[in-house]
């Protein structure tokens, strides 16, 4: 991965004032295609991971747009499938070929406007726990991850990463990053549908896994931005200004900035979120709580033979912060008596906001 982003550093020099969008898509074989009337094989939009519609739609309507995309599967093909498709190559591509490169280092496809990095790698990630095991075949790019979100910060890039591997690790991993990311969550993404959408197939031409964007100006460096409606950078900048406009009235004078075709894409992003909440809050939020409380009671009755990692599933805790996570995590390597109370008081304190801005 450090091959690639060198490369992506390299390839955006000179682009100082035009956007940029760098997508990571994690699981993007071609594997689910259809027929058409001639028998050939043809991946559809709902099912093109490597180059999603909404990406595409930029893509067109942006001329002076660059993209890098990281492609991250241990099956991707080779040669990539979008620089096979034929219907691809005349829709946005005016027919040019494909550039392939392919070096000791390094592989990538390039044409017009994008450059495509294929990483052939099962990859793993600190901020999931599941994936935090001692398995070789697996390279964790925690440390490449931060290393693409300073870069996007530093420059103004766009940075949308989604895993389409069925794992729910998209929402994890921005809360693992979100005290530096906090800020930037408008052009700063993870996952589809702020984060909410996960599974291998979904279709992607629903409002869901379309970004809603606007292209801004920076004053400084007048860099061209590709900004993207985020309903949790839209909640958490409206913290600052809560004591002089109602929540509905500050959500619908941010939709306003946005064309009037992405309206029904961006209620259907704050649906999502409602319905990822009470999802993840009935089955983790609760049945954490259930596993502590059972937990405190054997502590209680000085129980000493008590299995931690059998009781305790750390993915529950990776619906909070990560201060919040290590926090409840300390109590558990403590004994701490009366963590079952300390925790209520943590998720309490974490979910009051979310209860306020959600309902």
């Amino acid at each position: 991965m450090q091959h690639i982003i060198k490369s992506i550093k390299y390839t955006l020099t000179g682009l100082d004032k035009n956007p940029c969008i760098i997508y990571t898509g994690v699981g993007t074989f071609a594997g689910l295609k259809s027929l058409d009337e001639n028998g050939i094989s043809y991946l559809e939009d709902k099912n093109y991971h490597q180059f999603p519609p909404t990406l595409q739609k930029i893509f067109r309507e942006n001329k002076d747009l660059h993209l890098c995309i990281i492609l991250i599967d241990p099956m991707q093909e080779s040669p990539i499938y979008m620089s096979t498709d034929n219907n691809l190559q005349k829709k946005l591509f005016n027919d040019n070929d494909w550039i392939h490169i392919q070096n000791n280092e390094i592989e990538l496809y390039i044409n017009e406007r994008i450059t495509v990095y294929p990483f052939r790698n099962s990859v793993k990630t600190e901020a999931y726990s599941r994936n935090n095991h001692n398995n070789n075949d697996y390279i964790d790019i925690t440390n490449d991850l931060h290393e693409l979100n300073q870069l996007c910060i530093e420059k103004d890039l766009t940075f949308i990463y989604h895993d389409f591997t069925g794992q729910d690790t998209s929402t994890y991993i921005e809360n693992f990053f979100y005290e530096s990311i906090k800020d930037h969550l408008d052009h700063i993404i993870y996952g589809f549908g702020n984060g909410f959408i996960s599974g291998c197939y979904f279709d992607l031409t629903e409002p869901y896994g379309y970004i809603p964007t606007i292209t801004e100006i920076n004053e400084i460096n007048e860099r061209k931005v590709i900004k993207t409606f985020n309903i949790k950078h839209v909640l958490y900048n409206y913290k600052d200004v809560s004591e002089i406009i109602s929540l509905n009235e500050y959500i619908h004078n941010t939709i306003d900035k946005y064309h009037p075709e992405n309206i029904s894409i961006i209620y259907a992003h704050i649906h999502q979120l409602k319905l990822d909440f009470e999802t993840k809050f009935k089955n983790y939020i609760i049945h954490l709580l259930r596993i502590i409380k059972d937990y405190s009671d054997k502590l209680c009755n000085d129980v000493s033979d008590f299995d931690i990692d059998s009781y305790m599933e750390h993915y529950c805790l990776t619906q909070l912060s990560n201060e919040n996570k290590l926090n409840i995590i300390s109590m558990f390597k403590n004994k701490d008596i009366d963590i079952f109370n300390k925790t209520l008081y943590i998720i309490a304190r974490y979910m009051k906001p979310k209860l306020k801005y959600y309902y």
